[in-house]
C-alpha cells in the first residue's frame, strides 16, 4: 500500500503477528466493492517459517466482515455476505498506537503493552505497563477491550484524557488521536 504503518497484527496458535497496516485502494467481496480498506501485511520473512504463503497476500479481518451478515456454505465451498447495518461505517484504525490488554490474573485491569513509535500514545508519555484506571472521567469497570478500541479509533483531533497508574502514582494523561493510515 502507498501508505503504511508498522503494527502488530494480533496473535495466532503460532504466537505473535507483527507486520503492517495500510490502506488498500479497492476491495470486492460478494458484488459489493470496498475503497481504502485497512488490511494487515505480515512480515513475510518471519510468518513464511510458521505457515505456506504461496497464495497469500495481506489479511482482510473483522472491520471488513463485520459489515456483512454470513452463511458458510462448506459442503459447496462458499458463503453468502448480505449487507447489515455496519455496512456503510467507514474504514479506521486505532488513531492512539498502543496495544491494552486485559492482565491475566483477574482480567479486570487494563494494560498498556507495546506503543508504537511516533504515536499519539507515545507523544503523550504513555509507558508500556502503565495501568489505565479511567478514560475520560469514568472508571475502567464500564469499559470493555471493544469499548476501547472503538474509542481509539472514534476520529482524528479527539482528544481523549486516561488516567494512569505507574510506580505507585496516578497522574493524568491527555492523548489526541490522530488518523496515521
Amino acid at each position: 500500500p502507498y501508505s503504511k504503518i508498522k503494527a502488530n497484527l494480533g496473535m495466532s496458535i503460532s504466537g505473535q503477528i507483527k507486520g503492517y497496516l495500510g490502506r488498500i485502494k479497492g476491495f470486492s467481496i460478494g458484488g459489493y466493492d470496498f475503497k481504502d480498506v485497512i488490511s494487515g501485511f505480515p512480515d513475510y520473512r518471519v510468518i513464511s517459517q510458521k505457515i505456506d504463503l504461496k497464495t497469500r497476500n495481506g489479511n482482510v479481518g473483522a472491520d471488513l466482515l463485520r459489515k456483512f451478515n454470513i452463511q458458510f456454505n462448506y459442503q459447496e465451498g462458499f458463503m453468502y455476505v448480505k449487507p447489515n447495518g455496519n455496512f456503510k461505517t467507514p474504514f479506521e484504525h486505532d488513531m492512539i498506537g498502543m496495544v491494552v490488554y486485559l492482565d491475566q490474573k483477574d482480567y479486570k485491569r487494563f494494560l498498556i503493552g507495546e506503543i508504537d513509535e511516533n504515536s499519539p500514545a507515545e507523544k503523550s508519555g504513555l509507558c508500556p505497563d502503565d495501568e489505565i484506571i479511567g478514560v475520560n472521567f469514568r472508571s475502567m469497570d464500564t469499559y470493555s477491550l471493544n469499548d476501547l478500541a472503538e474509542l481509539f479509533k472514534s476520529g482524528a483531533n479527539r482528544s481523549v484524557i486516561l488516567e494512569i497508574y505507574r510506580d505507585k502514582k496516578v497522574f493524568f494523561k491527555v492523548v489526541h488521536l490522530e488518523r496515521r493510515i
